[in-house]
């Protein structure tokens, strides 16, 4: 079902897709008004709902816009405990330079800090029929060169003691570099009081798309992290202290990696991975290994996994997964019969 089309005007991107405990669905994207570039034009924050499992969906919502502004979605994040909804968003001036904002950041950051470049953090308590007034979230690292940034779409966890985790990166250079040589950290972003406040936590060192990781909490209580990277296979590690461990990414042979973002979502006993499966050996973003969208498995906390069915055979990129009570999934992800980005479809996947 295509819930978000590219018309060519406006190009809809980096999905994030959560389930109340309602289980109302919550599915939101970048609106990227009069290009697909990731920077460089006005960006609004938008959002689809359905009550009824993904069968129908209400019309659009913005949740966040601006004149002059990049809004990029950040994780959204579901609190069980007190039945609320929290989206993280990331704004920018439409600049499409890297180097000149880099520098920019650098050397003027209180004038950008108060132009409105930042985290923000709106909540909802009614499934996402309402939201709050926007909340600054001004994230402090230790090796921070730039204001720390919470991370890509996709979605934060909440751990079985009830702290929540997002996705956080940030630059620790003093000079831009492009992707693959920027020293960066990738961190977890900790509220331990239902998302009053927040502290880094658990930080490794990714260089390349550190913006750009999925998490679940463990059997064990522990946290797994699979994280984007250079091909031709997916990175991932294992956090024993997700409150102050510094810890290495590995390779991970078992899940191809297409130099893509990618979705994931513990459903009981069992991690569900979603990507498109193509090894990419070439070290770069290449459009033609985003296809094939293919759902893995792991019953043992991501040491191995298994293929499980085919989502899409022909382009497709970035993508995220939920679950309902009865044990199926639902998975929000990019599509195309040209590009891999032309519109943002919605699937419902019986697993059970």
């Amino acid at each position: 079902m295509n819930l978000f089309h590219n018309d060519g005007t406006n190009w809809y991107r980096i999905p994030s897709l959560i389930a109340t405990p309602g289980g109302t669905l919550i599915a939101t994207c970048d609106k990227r008004k009069g290009s697909y570039n990731d920077h460089g034009q006005d960006t609004d924050l938008v959002m689809r709902r359905s009550v009824d499992g993904g069968k129908t969906w209400a019309p659009q919502v913005t949740l966040a816009t601006r004149q002059g502004a990049t809004i990029h979605s950040g994780p959204s994040l579901v609190d069980a405990r007190e039945n609320r909804v929290f989206k993280f968003y990331k704004v920018d001036p439409c600049v499409n330079n890297h180097i000149a904002h880099f520098n920019e950041l650098r050397d003027r950051p209180d004038h950008w800090h108060n132009w409105g470049v930042g985290n923000f953090m709106i909540q909802s308590d009614d499934d996402g029929q309402t939201w709050s007034k926007p909340r600054r979230i001004d994230i402090d690292h230790p090796d921070a060169s730039l204001p720390a940034r919470v991370g890509n779409s996709v979605h934060g966890i909440q751990m079985s003691d009830g702290t929540l985790l997002i996705q956080a990166y940030c630059a620790c250079g003093t000079e831009f570099k492009y992707d693959s040589d920027m020293p960066t950290r990738a961190f977890l972003l900790i509220s331990e009081n239902g998302g009053k406040t927040w502290y880094s936590g658990a930080t490794w060192s990714p260089g390349y798309a550190c913006q750009e990781y999925v998490i679940a909490e463990t059997t064990d209580g522990h946290v797994y992290v699979n994280h984007r990277g250079l091909g031709p296979h997916r990175r991932a590690l294992w956090i024993d202290d997700y409150r102050c461990n510094h810890n290495t990414l590995r390779d991970e042979p078992q899940l191809p990696e297409p130099v893509c973002h990618a979705g994931m979502h513990r459903a009981g006993d069992t991690l569900w991975f979603v990507n498109p499966s193509i090894e990419n050996h070439d070290r770069k973003y290449r459009e033609d290994t985003r296809r094939n969208l293919v759902l893995y498995c792991s019953d043992d906390d991501g040491l191995t996994w298994q293929k499980h069915s085919q989502l899409a055979s022909g382009p497709s990129g970035y993508a995220d997964l939920t679950a309902f009570p009865d044990g199926r999934l639902g998975c929000l992800y990019e599509a195309g019969d040209v590009r891999y980005d032309d519109r943002i479809d919605f699937e419902v996947i019986d697993v059970r």
